[in-house]
């Protein structure tokens, strides 16, 4: 019966705190009962609902985002097993870059997460949360929505704050790939960081990247840019992208810096996820991340390592 009684209190799955307390010892009577002076209490306070909240702290910790989600299922409705269980969803949501879906998530935590901020276990979580909410979702939003209007020709205001954020979270995509040993999904990362970058940097001198119009620049601007790619493209790739946004900026890669692009270039398009058939290696993926970071800083104006820390999914 004891036994049983432990079983059960140990393995069911509840919200509430539990404190288990177990009298035995070593010395009996002789009917088998433990003598009072020889008694001792024995408790613990590890059931099934706090092992598994712990497993899956522990998977966000590691960026393991999915299989933290799947065991958080299991978890009660209520109280810190809630908010472990509602923000594993919403970071694997952000993680797959399905925004609004994980704002609306994380904007329902928002209150929640206010009261754990100086919780000893969820208090990095916490804050996350806090941040992402109040710092973060806002102007990445706003972002890719007008972004979506530029795609069909209409240029909506942008501003540089939001596609700053935007680059420098698909920068920490990026490297949370890396973390998971996922090399050539963190060498495309970090090739459509530095592609959206520079899609950005055009947008903010007012060119549109998806429906490029040549009549906005001077006939010499046109001539340079024909000279250079021996056409007058209508959409802009990565490549003719950094050719006209260098004509009309008047800012170009240095040498080192080219050869940086063309590595990334090289390394993204033999991937077998792309055109060639290449497994990206641990140094394939260090290298891409390295150079995205540093072209798309470059092609921005602004240094990227701290807009990282404040669109980081820190657990």
């Amino acid at each position: 019966m004891s036994a049983a009684i432990v079983h059960a209190a140990l393995t069911t799955s509840f919200a509430g705190e539990l404190e288990l307390h177990y009298v035995g010892g070593a010395v009996r009577d002789k009917n088998g009962r433990v003598i009072r002076e020889a008694m001792e209490t024995r408790k613990t306070a590890r059931t099934l609902t706090q092992e598994r909240m712990e497993q899956i702290l522990d998977l966000m910790k590691g960026h393991r985002y999915e299989l933290a989600a799947y065991l958080a299922e299991g978890l009660p409705e209520l109280g810190r097993p809630a908010f472990i269980k509602k923000a594993s969803r919403s970071l694997l949501l952000w993680d797959n870059f399905a925004y609004e879906k994980a704002a609306d998530g994380l904007r329902g935590l928002y209150q929640q997460a206010q009261g754990f901020i100086d919780d000893q276990r969820l208090g990095k979580l916490a804050e996350t949360v806090r941040r992402l909410v109040s710092e973060v979702i806002t102007p990445v939003l706003n972002t890719i929505r007008a972004f979506r209007e530029w795609e069909k020709g209409k240029q909506e205001t942008i501003q540089p704050e939001g596609v700053q954020l935007l680059c420098a979270d698909i920068l920490e995509n990026a490297s949370r790939h890396l973390h998971r040993q996922e090399w050539t999904e963190t060498v495309l990362r970090s090739y459509r960081a530095l592609e959206a970058a520079v899609q950005g940097a055009l947008a903010l001198l007012g060119l549109n990247p998806w429906c490029f119009d040549p009549s906005k620049l001077s006939p010499e601007q046109v001539q340079e840019i024909q000279g250079q790619l021996n056409y007058m493209p209508k959409e802009l790739t990565l490549w003719s992208g950094i050719i006209v946004w260098q004509t009309v900026s008047g800012k170009r890669l240095d040498d080192e810096m080219q050869k940086w692009l063309v590595d990334l270039q090289q390394l993204r398009n033999r991937s077998i996820l792309e055109h060639g058939y290449r497994a990206c290696t641990q140094d394939d993926a260090q290298r891409a991340l390295s150079y995205a970071e540093g072209l798309a800083a470059f092609a921005l104006g602004c240094d990227l390592k701290p807009l990282r820390e404040k669109v980081s999914l820190q657990v």
